[in-house]
């Protein structure tokens, strides 16, 4: 399986929106008028923003945030919260899975999060009876608002747009899409950068700030926010294109507020959880897994504050057609069965279903028939956890090949073009013998490595069956577009092949192999 001939476009259906948009004027339904200046609500431009219009001439900045998956039952796990004892009993580092409502055939599949936090002319044209006048201080996120205001929101523009710039929404089938308060997870796997990072940056305490967290970030001091709301957009952004996810106005999500019990969320729901810290946040307390309790209410009543906003999630429905049922129905029985990622194993290697076939001869409505429901329950869901595991096993053991085979590539090329150059006599005597020791040692290293190349293509080759490369493989290959480094997907192609050929042949051809890698160009 070739995974190259799926490469990452910058450009495509995440641009449908915005050639939607353009086309409705920016100025549609009753309340149309003169469409703001673009530095009201996108103050920076960027490929890939996708655009919707709003009333009065105005308009909402989204970005499109990947998830690794095809199927209707795919989803994808991060590593969410902090490990500092200091907040584990909110925070304790933990496994979530995420999954995304759109399908883009470049870059799987995706969710839309806004680009910016709310703002108080986007909050007040969806609210105010007549047209609020399109001011630049009109562009503080808007806060002071409660969970049910800002949901309220989010449905009063869904219906709007539905009404009146339908085209302007991304496509989910026979689906309406819809705006929504974004769940925590989704909120925190977009803060983090998703798979535009790193695994390794994923996980640190902030998203990658090059030029320093004053640069990124508005938090309490001098140096920052001076203790005041800001513009929204003034600073960089985090490797999405999303600003002002830390710090500013933290925000709503859609989820309520659950202690952390280290294995699992405790069963107590509590208020609403507010995401990313605000302007009044210290500098060292800034951090992505940042989750705070929203008390809904006070004896006053109905509580708002001055430090909490929002931004909104473009989602659909999880069924759209009868279509979509039936594949859940047999993905579903697919999941947890031992031979799922399997071509070769039997029906009877099967636990599942042999307990199936013992459910069957018990008696209906008996003690036994019962228990052996639930085992199977069981024993399903422990067998899609080491699925889903061996997966994520392929999946790093493919990254791990496609990087050594770029590395021998690029010894491999330097020892040929220092030879030529010795061949062409370019040195005196004294930098020839330089050359002739480095490719000495540039060889050896060569040996070293390709020892260990062979080694991992002998483990690979006997440990995952190619169904399960495929599926690992198509979910690298979207991780290193997002990434930014789609030149790895042709080594994950050539790790593939050498895994492919020793399945067959069960012979290690490293000269073959070395061979692969002078022929190939170098990039």
């Amino acid at each position: 399986m070739s995974f190259a001939s799926n490469p990452a476009k910058a450009s495509g259906p995440f641009r449908v929106a915005v050639l939607a948009f353009a086309m409705l004027g920016w100025a549609v339904g009753a309340n149309a008028q003169t469409a703001w200046p673009e530095k009201l609500f996108n103050p920076t431009p960027a490929t890939d923003d996708v655009v919707l219009p709003m009333p009065c001439g105005g308009a909402m900045v989204f970005r499109p945030v990947v998830v690794p998956g095809v199927k209707i039952l795919d989803d994808y796990q991060v590593q969410l919260g902090d490990s500092d004892k200091e907040y584990a009993f909110s925070e304790y580092r933990h496994s979530e899975y995420l999954s995304a409502p759109f399908a883009d055939k470049s870059q799987g599949r995706y969710f839309l999060i806004a680009k910016y936090e709310t703002t108080d002319l986007q909050y007040n044209t969806m609210t105010d009876p007549n047209c609020p006048e399109a001011t630049l201080i009109g562009r503080r996120p808007v806060v002071e608002k409660t969970w049910l205001e800002a949901m309220e929101f989010a449905e009063k523009y869904s219906t709007w747009l539905i009404k009146n710039a339908a085209r302007s929404l991304p496509s989910a089938g026979s689906s309406t899409a819809f705006l929504r308060l974004p769940t925590e997870t989704e909120w925190e796997y977009a803060a983090r950068g998703g798979v535009a990072v790193s695994p390794s940056e994923f996980e640190e305490r902030t998203f990658p700030m090059p030029e320093g967290m004053e640069k990124y970030v508005w938090f309490s001091g001098s140096g920052s926010s001076n203790g005041k709301l800001q513009l929204t957009g003034l600073l960089k952004p985090n490797p999405l294109g999303l600003y002002d996810m830390l710090g500013n106005a933290d925000e709503f999500t859609i989820d309520l507020f659950r202690l952390n019990r280290v294995t699992r969320m405790l069963g107590r729901p509590g208020g609403y959880i507010i995401k990313g810290g605000n302007y009044l946040t210290s500098m060292d307390a800034i951090r992505s897994s940042s989750r705070s309790e929203f008390q809904p209410y006070s004896e006053q009543g109905p509580r708002r504050s001055k430090t909490t906003g929002f931004r909104l999630v473009v989602s659909a429905a999880a069924l759209n057609n009868q279509d979509d049922i039936a594949e859940a129905r047999a993905e579903w029985d697919r999941l947890g069965s031992a031979n799922a990622a399997s071509s070769t194993a039997a029906a009877s290697d099967d636990p599942v279903k042999e307990i199936q076939s013992l459910t069957e001869l018990a008696d209906a409505g008996s003690a036994m028939k019962e228990r052996l429901e639930r085992l199977a329950a069981k024993v399903k869901a422990d067998i899609l956890e080491l699925e889903d595991q061996k997966q994520r096993s392929a999946r790093t053991m493919l990254r791990l090949g496609a990087w050594l085979a770029a590395k021998l590539q690029q010894d491999v090329h330097a020892v040929a073009l220092d030879k030529s150059n010795l061949d062409k006599g370019l040195f005196d005597e004294k930098f020839s013998a330089q050359i002739r020791d480095r490719i000495e040692k540039d060889e050896e290293t060569i040996r070293k490595n390709m020892n260990f190349y062979s080694d991992l293509v002998i483990r690979v080759s006997d440990d995952f069956d190619p169904a399960l490369l495929d599926e690992g493989g198509a979910v690298l290959v979207t991780e290193l577009q997002a990434a930014q480094v789609s030149y790895l997907i042709d080594f994950v192609d050539l790790f593939r092949k050498h895994v492919d050929d020793f399945t067959k042949k069960h012979i290690v051809e490293q000269d073959a192999w070395l061979a692969d890698f002078a022929a190939s160009d170098g990039k």
